[in-house]
């Protein structure tokens, strides 16, 4: 007796990618939420330049508006994108917005993160 499986979609890849990738860096941010306010602006634009690239990478790749959860994936590569954009074109006002927030927005903000990182992965895996 034969067993067929289906191979996994591109949602399920890029789930399976973001979804762990987002989980980690919120979890090292915040672990880590008390040395942001020491970044400097090429920094914030090297990290703009980095998300801004993941997030291009995404949306060209995966720009599907649907009911379900692999709008998830969509949205993470357009958060990326303006997230970057925002971090590059104007890294002198995101460093003063780091420099004024505490430790304990940092790791709000990362929980948010780590959420949606926990949903894609648990979607990118379980849902294939």
């Amino acid at each position: 007796m034969a067993m067929t499986t289906t191979a996994p979609s591109p949602s399920h890849h890029l789930a399976r990618l973001i979804g762990p990738a987002l989980l980690t860096i919120s979890i090292a941010e915040s672990v880590n939420a008390h040395i942001w306010a020491s970044s400097s602006h090429p920094t914030i634009f090297l990290n703009g330049s980095i998300i801004f690239v993941s997030g291009l990478a995404i949306v060209r790749h995966h720009n599907l508006w649907t009911t379900g959860w692999p709008v998830l994936v969509t949205l993470s590569g357009w958060s990326g994108l303006a997230l970057g954009l925002t971090r590059m074109l104007v890294p002198e006002m995101v460093l003063e917005s780091v420099k004024k927030a505490k430790p304990r927005d940092v790791r709000a903000g990362a929980l948010v993160v780590a959420a949606v990182g926990g949903a894609l992965t648990l979607c990118g895996y379980l849902a294939a």
